[in-house]
């Protein structure tokens, strides 16, 4: 059994999931700006196994109702010392939206997804390896307040044919016009983590 094939079956679910870039902030009544760079800082639980987690993403319009956006997170998991393991997941994509009134947007993304594995036993050696996908999204955001962004989302990630269903839901509390706060949860089959960021409008 390859070092990969261990850390997924022993540490993770088949599949990695990753913190969703659907949360933005909004400057008018039902706009919402989808230009933007954030960093996030999470906890992860993986099947019982904890993980401290870290994601730098970032947003780009591309006319009126389409996207870009770009996302790495990586989860360095709480295993027995002195072993390691850190997963990395890395989604490049596409999304569209659409302003259904009333301060609510409609939004649909499809990215390509890359994780990485990188597990160290000392004594026995180290490896690393890498599986590819693709993620499904949709969701709403409302804003709540003039200061206060709610959404909630739900995503199918698919890698190296094995998948998974991820339940997100978040918020952004906009301290200035260019400046948010988030709070995010986000629930799989064996996975839960909760991320609190930082994110700067372009």
């Amino acid at each position: 059994m390859s070092l990969l094939a261990l850390a997924l079956l022993v540490s993770t679910p088949a599949t990695s999931p990753a913190i969703p870039h659907s949360l933005s902030h909004q400057g008018g009544e039902s706009s919402f700006s989808y230009r933007f760079v954030e960093l996030g800082l999470g906890q992860g639980d993986f099947d019982g196994v904890d993980s401290d987690d870290v994601r730098f993403g970032g947003s780009f319009p591309i006319g009126d109702s389409s996207y870009v956006f770009a996302s790495n997170t990586n989860y360095s998991m709480d295993v027995p010392s002195p072993a390691s393991l850190d997963l990395s997941v890395l989604r490049i994509g596409l999304g569209t939206h659409m302003d259904a009134g009333s301060g609510l947007d409609v939004y649909a993304s499809a990215a390509y997804a890359d994780m990485e594995v990188d597990l160290t036993i000392p004594g026995l050696g180290s490896g690393t390896g890498s599986e590819n996908g693709y993620a499904l999204a949709g969701g709403f955001r409302v804003q709540a307040s003039d200061t206060v962004e709610l959404g909630i989302g739900v995503e199918l990630l698919e890698i190296d044919g094995a998948d998974d269903t991820l339940i997100t839901a978040g918020g952004i509390y906009s301290l200035t016009d260019r400046v948010g706060l988030g709070l995010s949860y986000e629930s799989g089959d064996d996975f839960d983590s909760i991320m609190i960021g930082l994110r700067v409008y372009l």
